[in-house]
């Protein structure tokens, strides 16, 4: 099962800079939004930075072994900040 992990406005926001949503057919147009990602796999972790003068988050991703061979992708764990 593959999971599109949104994350939004990654921008200063003090109550939330990670937004999750949980689907196989979410259909959206990520090329009008710079603060839009969409990755597909399977999230091992999402860390947000401590510091307040770092805006950032870790996100964490692994594709299956069975998504990479059908879908011709050569890393098995890919890491996006």
């Amino acid at each position: 099962m593959s999971i599109l992990l949104r994350t939004v406005r990654l921008i200063p926001r003090p109550a939330s800079i990670v937004s999750r949503q949980i689907s196989s057919e979410h259909k959206i147009d990520p090329s009008d939004d710079l603060n839009h990602v969409i990755l597909l796999g399977t999230v091992n972790g999402v860390n947000r930075a401590t510091d307040p003068g770092k805006n950032h988050v870790s996100i964490s991703l692994r594709t299956r072994d069975v998504y990479r061979a059908a879908k011709g992708y050569g890393m098995k764990v890919v890491s996006h900040r």
